[in-house]
């Protein structure tokens, strides 16, 4: 919800690459600051990489937000835990693969 769909809908638009650099250095500060308990929400974007309308505008069906929120609220603390591990993770993969490119880390 907060980084797959905005990072496709983001890397499959027409924007230009200074833009794309932006929107990358930001990611990989997105996934080095962001609270992981941010991530449970699904009503505005956790992540700063990705615009508002870009984030409204690639949601899920209400249905899907819905069967998500219902499993965040019984599990909420077993998933901030998983997250908590794993946006360090995706940060240091993301700085392997991309900080040459793109300027960050």
């Amino acid at each position: 919800i907060h980084l797959i769909e905005p990072f496709l809908a983001m890397t499959t638009s027409k924007i230009n690459y200074s833009q794309l650099t932006t929107r990358m250095r930001q990611l990989y500060s997105d996934l080095t600051t962001t609270n992981p308990r941010e991530l449970l929400q699904t009503a505005r974007r956790a992540f700063g990489f990705t615009s508002v309308t870009s984030f409204d505008h690639g949601k899920y069906s209400t249905e899907i937000l819905s069967a998500v929120g219902n499993v965040v609220e019984e599990h909420s603390d077993r998933i901030v835990k998983v997250v908590a591990l794993a946006l360090p993770k995706l940060a240091e993969g993301f700085h392997r693969q991309r900080a040459d490119v793109f300027g960050f880390g």
